[in-house]
C-alpha cells in the first residue's frame, strides 16, 4: 500500500485534484477561482450596505454564477470592455458580438429559473452614480 503525505497548502490540493481528473488548473472554471473584486463590484456593494440592504456576491446559480443576488433578483455589474458596452463600442467585431449573446443567453438561462435581472454598466454606473443608484434601489426593494 502506498503511503501519501501531503506537505502544501490547499491551493496545491486543488490543483492536484483537477490534475488527477484530467482538467488543467488553467482550465478551472472562473466561479472556481478566487479573484479581487472591481472598483464598480466594491461601489455598488457600499451601496447595498449603507441602504441596509442584504446580499451575496459571486454566487452560483445552475450553469451561471451572478455578481450579486438580492433573493431571487440579480444584479450584473458589467465592464463596458469586457461585456462590449452598445454605447462605448458600438461597432463590434465578431469575438465582441460573441461576447454579448454569450451575456443574453445567461440572462434568458436565469430568467427561465424565475430571476430577475439588473444590468448596470460601468459607465453608468461612473457617469451617473445619483441615477444608477436610485434604479438599483427601486430594483431591489
Amino acid at each position: 500500500m502506498a503511503e501519501c503525505s501531503f506537505s502544501g497548502d490547499i491551493r496545491d490540493a486543488k490543483d492536484s485534484k483537477l490534475m488527477r481528473k484530467g482538467i488543467p488548473s488553467s482550465a478551472a472554471r472562473k466561479h472556481n477561482r478566487k479573484r479581487p473584486k472591481s472598483s464598480i463590484e466594491k461601489l455598488v456593494a457600499a451601496w447595498l450596505e449603507a441602504d441596509g440592504i442584504s446580499f451575496r456576491t459571486e454566487v452560483r446559480i445552475g450553469k451561471c454564477h451572478v455578481d450579486i443576488l438580492v433573493g431571487k433578483k440579480v444584479i450584473e455589474l458589467n465592464g463596458c470592455y469586457w461585456h462590449c458596452c452598445h454605447r462605448c463600442y458600438p461597432k463590434k467585431t465578431r469575438a465582441q458580438q460573441l461576447k454579448r449573446f454569450r451575456d443574453i443567453s445567461r440572462y434568458q438561462y436565469l430568467g427561465r429559473r424565475g430571476y430577475k435581472i439588473l444590468v448596470l454598466w460601468e459607465c453608468d454606473i461612473l457617469s451617473q452614480p445619483d441615477q444608477t443608484r436610485k434604479q438599483l434601489n427601486a430594483f431591489v426593494v
